[in-house]
């Protein structure tokens, strides 16, 4: 299991983060959430953007990712969050939070994933 605060860790060894939403650990009722991290860096280059894509799409992953930097703020997640949201036109946390109270088995694969998604980013940020 990875928490929020472990994630927001790994992405801001890249660089100062001027915004921040980030989605791990447990729920109030002891579910694993579904781990996503969006956040906004002081300095967007493409440099971090190459690294992070490269890390989001090698594998071995159990799931699939998505690294959007399509907007202002870049977004880590599970494709799967992006589909169901669009699919059933709810709000991006609602739909975590069906998935997360249908599907534990899922978030499980997800948290290993993450956990390797953020130690591959703080290692880049060692040398970065």
């Amino acid at each position: 299991m990875i928490t929020s605060k472990e994630i927001l860790q790994g992405v801001s060894t890249l660089g100062l983060l001027e915004w921040s939403k980030v989605s791990g650990g447990r729920d109030s009722r002891g579910n694993l959430q579904v781990p996503y991290a969006a956040w906004r860096y002081h300095e967007r280059t493409e440099k971090k953007r190459e690294i992070i894509a490269a890390i989001c799409t090698s594998p071995p992953k159990n799931i699939e990712w998505t690294f959007d930097t399509s907007r202002k703020n870049w977004l880590i997640c599970p494709t799967r969050l992006i589909t169901e949201q669009q699919v059933s036109g709810r709000r991006f946390s609602e739909t975590a939070a069906a998935i997360e109270a249908s599907d534990q088995s899922f978030c499980m694969a997800a948290h290993a994933d993450m956990v390797s998604i953020v130690q591959n980013i703080s290692d880049a940020g060692d040398f970065f």
